[in-house]
């Protein structure tokens, strides 16, 4: 029940305004229908307690000992207005002669100036309690205001994925019913955006199956420099640990400006470049379409509730994806034109088709994204947000692990079966020219095989066509079939042909042949012939679909779409102390380690070659 709501009916009654009038002022500010019809239902059942009539209002007066008085009392009451103050205002009092009648010509305007001003004080009071004080005056008030340079922030997050990802091509290496928390708090001072201050410490948990490992770290910000704590966390320990000669490492100095300097001495001045692409016009340009965007929108006022002490509205929330994706795209436009405009050759351009290929994704990933609940707290005097919590869908790590590496993986063993194919052919038809050579014919054949002692000593072994058949090719076909042909004679006891022909099957195109069968012959190697035989030996019954060339548009599209979204993100973060600054402590005895790592990292930042040089 909002007091708030209840009070403005009763003072409103008290003035003579009408329920419906009450009701629609009630509306009009943006409270609910159902607060509204719910405290008119309370107030009527106050008015209806013991079935008492309704009395007159109250007022005190001054020598009444505190005791309440009627109306009709005041018209008797002592007042130095009135000639006799013993004497009770009759209607004669009102009565007056000629000689009176310019004050009461001067006393209507002054009461019309007072009820006027009553008229606009009362009003604005109204608003001010009523109107810019609702749910939605509160909500706009917080949308509008600048974001907050210094807070503090308290963070739960989660990410639950139940799918699971193997490979045997990979080993015994998976993944299964992944879990990933960050539980931790931080200080941020960004009032100076080129020298933020900042720190936090982080507890973080990863869970696979039923291995589950926890650590956490710290990190400082101070004057471009950071400090990250290493002396709790076994894996950073274990990799900085060498860099103490000997002793402890608890924290690590990276001098932000040094690395700057280091990079720039070398050449590799990415923020240079980054600061080329992203100047002031387009920082601006790309500011504004954020600023004007409306992405979160208020779905349900439930309440006001005190978060951490402070008296705050609470409201139901829900995302409009489409401004999502107008921003997101329109950001990627701007970014484009700014590469364009600075890009000194055509190579260096972005093309239309590669931003369309980033939209393409945008608006498939934002589609699939489905709210389960959002949440927000606002303070009610400050207007500044107190408390989030966020529950949604996401994309599972394991199902683009299985999109990314399955997926990959089958399309490389399908093209390295065929280039082993193609390989042992290769091979084969060597080792029949150096027979013919020295027998003046090629072997004879047993089951499709070279015969006559063509191995050892012109082939180790005669391959096999690895399995399965790929693409349309048949069992038959997949095997190599060696047939000679021609005239046949003796030759050093051997029996040899003066020609022979040897089929197998591509499942896909690879060196420069067509798909199909393909047969070799000393002529050399033939792609994609007609079927030699039957049908039902060429044609296979269950062929391998063979994957159709697509787009760059499709293979995005068909990414996004095979992508599965059954993982779940989970967000719960406090924030406080806003606008109250506090000073970062730098660590004691922080090892620097861009100094620590001067001439034992080679190659970490490696000195362009100078163009001018001979």
């Amino acid at each position: 029940m909002e007091e708030e709501v209840i009070g403005y009916i009763k003072s409103a009654r008290g003035h003579g305004m009408s329920d419906s009038e009450i009701k629609q002022n009630l509306l009009n500010a943006g409270w609910e229908a159902e607060v509204v019809e719910d405290s008119f239902t309370h107030v009527r059942a106050l008015d209806s307690q013991e079935n008492l009539p309704a009395r007159a209002p109250e007022t005190h007066i001054p020598g009444h000992m505190g005791q309440p008085i009627r109306p009709s009392e005041v018209l008797t009451h002592n007042t130095a207005n009135f000639p006799n103050p013993t004497t009770g205002i009759s209607e004669t009092t009102f009565q007056t002669d000629a000689s009176s009648k310019p004050f009461y010509k001067k006393a209507w305007v002054w009461i019309v100036a007072l009820l006027v001003a009553l008229v606009i004080g009362g009003g604005g009071y109204w608003y001010m309690a009523y109107g810019f004080n609702t749910p939605q005056g509160i909500w706009k008030k917080f949308t509008s205001l600048n974001q907050s340079k210094v807070y503090k922030n308290k963070f739960l997050f989660n990410y639950i994925d139940t799918g699971e990802f193997s490979s045997k091509d990979l080993g015994t290496f998976s993944l299964k019913d992944l879990k990933l928390t960050f539980d931790g708090q931080s200080y941020v001072d960004v009032r100076d955006e080129k020298n933020p201050q900042s720190s936090a410490e982080i507890q973080y948990t990863f869970g696979s199956g039923n291995t589950n490992f926890s650590t956490g770290f710290k990190y400082r910000i101070l004057n471009r420099i950071l400090y990250l704590n290493v002396g709790e966390n076994p894996f950073l320990n274990n990799i900085f640990a060498s860099l103490g000669k000997g002793e402890k490492v608890d924290w690590l100095k990276i001098d932000l400006n040094a690395l700057q300097d280091e990079m720039n001495q070398s050449g590799t001045n990415t923020q240079a470049e980054f600061d080329k692409i992203f100047d002031n016009q387009l920082k601006s340009e790309i500011s504004k379409i954020w600023e004007d965007a409306t992405f979160v929108k208020i779905q349900k006022y439930a309440g006001r509730e005190q978060v951490n002490g402070v008296n705050t509205v609470h409201f139901i929330n829900t995302l409009d994806k489409q401004a999502i994706k107008d921003a997101l795209t329109n950001s990627l436009t701007k970014i484009a034109d700014s590469v364009n405009a600075k890009a000194t050759s055509d190579a260096d351009k972005l093309q239309d088709k590669d931003l369309n290929l980033a939209k393409i994704a945008i608006n498939g990933l934002v589609d699939k994204l489905e709210i389960k609940d959002f949440e927000t707290w606002v303070g009610v005097r400050d207007f500044r947000l107190y408390r989030v919590k966020f529950e949604s869908n996401a994309p599972s790590v394991t199902s683009a692990m299985n999109l990314v590496v399955n997926e990959a993986l089958s399309g490389a063993k399908e093209k390295s079966r065929d280039a082993k194919r193609l390989a042992d052919v290769r091979q084969m038809a060597s080792a029949l020219e150096l027979y013919y050579n020295d027998m003046e014919g090629y072997p004879e054949a047993k089951n499709g095989v070279p015969d006559g002692g063509i191995t050892p000593m012109y082939i180790g072994i005669v391959p096999v066509s690895p399995a399965p058949a790929d693409g349309s090719c048949t069992d038959y076909y997949n095997t190599y079939w060696y047939q000679p042909k021609g005239e046949k004679r003796v030759v050093k006891g051997k029996t040899v042909y003066s020609d022979y022909e040897l089929t197998f099957c591509l499942g896909s195109d690879v060196g420069g042949y067509k798909a199909g069968i393909a047969k070799l012959s000393p002529q050399g190697i033939e792609g994609n012939i007609a079927c030699p035989t039957s049908d039902e030996k060429c044609v296979s019954a269950n062929p391998t679909p063979a994957e159709p060339v697509k787009t760059p548009e499709q293979q995005v599209q068909d990414f996004v779409d095979k992508l599965d979204y059954s993982a779940q993100i989970k967000i719960d973060a406090n924030y406080s102390d806003y606008e109250k600054p506090e000073a970062v402590q730098v660590p004691d005895n922080a090892l620097d380690l861009i100094q620590a790592t001067k001439g034992q990292v080679q190659g970490l930042f490696i000195k362009a070659p100078d163009a001018t040089a001979k």
